[in-house]
Parts: structure tokens; C-alpha cells; sequence
């Protein structure tokens, strides 16, 4: 008999191990749908990506005027007085300046952000979308030592997280602190992975996974 109680005591411990293994998996995927396959050099594979008034991919002339891929930026941005090389959204000039810019990544007189409101370079640079006990809030303490965020979750829609970002909390976290990023586990779970993808396509997604059982 307790040999009988050990072997179904196995056996539910490993149903519960495939179960959950099997709902990592399916998220992840969920999640890395909103990418395109890139080389080791950044290059993006297959289609091509444009943006409004960009010269995006270089050998490309066949794109669609206003597509733009999630979380990928182009090669090279053009704006109507310069081309931008993609390092430039990752330099300490082009976050000091995003505040310049903030009113234009929202519909005309409303709070709602723009469908690619940061098609003109990133808005949040980071969000922390899963999962669950994966060591989310440790990161996230980590990471506020360059960013200015509250060590907590934050699941709002991406607008009032841009709010946020730029309103509420640099003055508590400091202003010095030039990137922007929140975490939200449930994301990767959740219809809010799309919304984010919608509104801010070139937001960088980290998503923490772990051994079901441990």
C-alpha cells in the first residue's frame, strides 16, 4: 500500500511538471509571435518592415507604407530633416530629449497613445511581462537602478504606463535616470501583451522562466 501511495504521488508530481512545462511553452510562444527572425547581425529575415517616412532595410523598395513590425527597429530611421542610424535610439542624447517629444505620442487631445506611438524610437525601453515567481521583482529592483520605476506590479494600459514613466515617476525614483521600463508578470498571460505590442512595438519584452518544480 505505500508503495501504491508513492507511485501515484510520482505520478502527480509529474502531471504537474508536463502541465506546467507545457504552459511555459505556450506562452513563451504566445510571446515571441511578435517577433521577426533576425541574424546574429540584427538583420531581420523574410519580410520587410517599414515606417512612416522611413528608409528602413537597406536593398529594400516593396514596403507598405505605415507596417511596422513589433520590437524591431529598423537599420535606419529617417525623420523629414535627417536619417538617424539605429544606435541613435540607444544613446544617452536620444533619451535625455524623449520628454521633448511626449505630447506627440498621443491622439490630439485625449490620453491615448498613438498605434506606433514610438515609431520614432522607444518609449518604454524595457517591460517586464513574466512569469510569475520567476524572480520578476528581484529584476525589476535591479534594473531600477538605471530606471525609475515603483518595486512592484504595475498592469495598466500602456498609455497610463507612459504617464507614469515620464510624470510620476522620475520625480520619486530620480530624474537622472534616463530609461523607462515597468513590470507587469501577467502580460505574457493576458490580451495586455497585445495592447502593448499595438501601442509600443519597439518596447524590449523580458520574460523570466524556471524548472516547474523548483
Amino acid at each position: 500500500m505505500k508503495c501504491t501511495f508513492t507511485v501515484t504521488v510520482a505520478v502527480a508530481i509529474l502531471v504537474c511538471s508536463l502541465n506546467c512545462v507545457y504552459r511555459s511553452i505556450y506562452f513563451t510562444k504566445r510571446a515571441l509571435k511578435y517577433y521577426v527572425q533576425q541574424d546574429t547581425s540584427g538583420r531581420i529575415i523574410g519580410d520587410n518592415v517599414s515606417i512612416n517616412t522611413a528608409a528602413d532595410m537597406e536593398g529594400t523598395d516593396d514596403n507598405k507604407e505605415g507596417q511596422v513590425r513589433p520590437n524591431i527597429i529598423t537599420s535606419m530611421i529617417t525623420t523629414n530633416s535627417s536619417t538617424q542610424p539605429v544606435d541613435y535610439f540607444s544613446s544617452h542624447e536620444y533619451r535625455k530629449n524623449r520628454n521633448e517629444t511626449y505630447d506627440s505620442w498621443f491622439k490630439p487631445g485625449t490620453d491615448m497613445l498613438l498605434e506606433n506611438a514610438d515609431k520614432n524610437g522607444p518609449i518604454l525601453d524595457f517591460a517586464i511581462t513574466g512569469f510569475a515567481k520567476c524572480g520578476t521583482t528581484t529584476l525589476e529592483a535591479n534594473l531600477g537602478y538605471i530606471a525609475p520605476m515603483p518595486i512592484a506590479d504595475v498592469c495598466t494600459l500602456p498609455s497610463q504606463t507612459v504617464y507614469y514613466s515620464y510624470n510620476n515617476w522620475p520625480k520619486e525614483y530620480g530624474e537622472e535616470k534616463l530609461l523607462r521600463g515597468t513590470k507587469c508578470p501577467m502580460f505574457i498571460s493576458s490580451g495586455f501583451i497585445n495592447t502593448l505590442s499595438y501601442h509600443l512595438p519597439r518596447t524590449k519584452l523580458i520574460i523570466g522562466i524556471r524548472h516547474p518544480v523548483s
